[in-house]
């Protein structure tokens, strides 16, 4: 799910700027078919990548790592909580929420 993510914002990016995939990887000073693993959702970036590839797209990180759906959210109007993380332990099975935001896990019920 990140991977596509990822994809997708980066190519909805790539494609706003009107940049090729060859000028991307010349501007992060990153090879040309590792970006086109990005792109095409077959490989992740360090962070240290990932910040190269923000930097050649001018763009801040939660610009490619957040949903569109995430970043319209006016988020003094809370979600309802969708999903949860399933997690078996000595005493059985545990569910943690997953915030609708951000898909951080939440540690407590009141937590934003």
């Amino acid at each position: 799910m990140f991977k596509n993510q990822l994809s997708i914002q980066m190519l909805r990016a790539i494609d706003e700027k009107e940049l090729t995939l060859e000028t991307l990887s010349e501007a992060a000073g990153l090879s040309r078919r590792f970006i086109g693993n990005i792109v095409n959702g077959k490989q992740v970036p360090t962070l240290d990548s990932f910040e190269k590839i923000c930097s050649a797209l001018e763009l801040e990180p939660n610009d490619l790592l957040l949903s569109d759906k995430s970043k319209k959210h006016n988020k003094s109007h809370p979600l309802r909580v969708t999903q949860v993380y399933c997690r078996k332990d000595d005493g059985g099975f545990s569910y943690i929420p997953v915030c609708p935001h951000c898909n951080a896990l939440l540690e407590s019920e009141n937590q934003s």
